[in-house]
């Protein structure tokens, strides 16, 4: 019986400043054996998404997630249209998700940081950068 997602790793040198993904053949603890600098590399898996464009989606991806929501009663609706930009990480208790978003809602044209964890839709997000590459993609006011 298969395994239900192709485990993968990619290591972003704080050292040399770029991304290492791992390759099949090698695994992350061999690959390692090899590096000089480790206390300066981060490893992050894939999580086994994709987002709507195709591309996989990892470990400290930041991700722009469309959102629509509606309140109020049938007759009454509101629509409320938006998106969150944030870092991914997996949780054992909530799985792939963001963690303390950028909120930016179309009717107040306001941005404000989410202060909990937001499920990835993959259908609805897209890879906007990496939070190594692009931190400044995760501050209020870009």
């Amino acid at each position: 019986m298969q395994a239900g997602r192709e485990i993968k790793f990619r290591v972003w040198d704080g050292v040399l400043q770029y991304m290492i993904y791992s390759e099949e053949s090698r695994s992350i603890s061999s690959f390692f054996a090899d590096v000089e600098g480790k206390e300066k590399m981060n490893v992050m898996q894939f999580t086994g998404l994709r987002d709507k464009n195709g591309k996989e989606i990892f470990e400290g991806d930041i991700l722009k997630q469309n959102y629509r929501a509606e309140t109020g009663s049938y007759d009454d609706r509101i629509s409320y249209e938006g998106h969150h930009i944030g870092p991914v990480i997996i949780t054992a208790s909530k799985g792939v998700c963001m963690k303390n978003p950028l909120c930016y809602s179309v009717e107040t044209d306001e941005i404000n940081r989410s202060r909990q964890y937001k499920n990835v839709a993959s259908y609805r997000c897209e890879i906007i950068g990496n939070k190594f590459s692009n931190p400044e993609l995760l501050e209020v006011g870009k």
